[in-house]
C-alpha cells in the first residue's frame, strides 16, 4: 500500500495546483455546453422531419435516401458548382416519388440542419446560382412545400 501512495503523491500534488483546477473546470464547462448543444441539435433535427405522404409505400426495397441527400448538399454547398450541375440534381430530385423525395428531405435535414442554412427547403430558397430558365429549383421547392416539407422561418 505504501508503494501505491508513493506513486499517487505526485498526482495528488498536481491536482492541488490552481492552474490545473482552472483548466479542468473550463474543460468541464465546455463538455457540458457541447453535450447540451448536441442534444438541442438532435431535437431540432427531429422536429424538422416530415411524415412520408404514402407511408413509405412508394420507396423501392433497398433504396436509401442518404446518398442523394449528400449529393444535394455537395451540389449546393460547392463554391464552384455550375448551374447546370445543380439543375441536373434538381431534375433527379423531381424524378423521385413523393415518399422518396420526403425521405431525401428528412435525410438532408438530419445530416445538415446545423450546417449553414437550415432545412433543405431553406437551402433551396437561399440558392442564388442556378438556371432560372429551366425553373427546376422552383419546381422542386413547390413540390416540397406541397408535400409539407418543413422549413425554418
Amino acid at each position: 500500500m505504501a508503494n501505491v501512495a508513493k506513486y499517487l503523491a505526485p498526482v495528488k500534488t498536481a491536482f492541488q495546483s490552481r492552474p490545473l483546477q482552472i483548466v479542468l473546470v473550463i474543460l468541464g464547462v465546455l463538455a457540458a455546453a457541447w453535450y447540451m448543444g448536441r442534444r438541442a441539435g438532435i431535437q431540432k433535427a427531429n422536429e424538422s422531419q416530415t411524415e412520408l405522404p404514402n407511408n413509405g409505400t412508394q420507396i423501392p426495397v433497398g433504396w436509401k435516401p442518404d446518398p442523394f441527400a449528400e449529393h444535394l448538399y455537395r451540389v449546393m454547398d460547392g463554391l464552384f458548382t455550375t448551374a447546370g450541375t445543380k439543375d441536373q440534381a434538381f431534375s433527379r430530385a423531381l424524378d423521385l416519388t413523393d415518399d422518396q423525395l420526403i425521405a431525401v428531405n428528412n435525410a438532408f435535414n438530419r445530416l445538415y440542419l446545423g450546417k449553414g442554412k437550415g432545412t433543405l427547403v431553406n437551402w433551396l430558397q437561399d440558392e442564388l446560382y442556378y438556371d432560372r430558365l429551366t425553373g427546376k429549383r422552383d419546381q422542386l421547392l413547390n413540390r416540397l412545400r406541397t408535400l409539407g416539407a418543413r422549413f425554418n422561418p
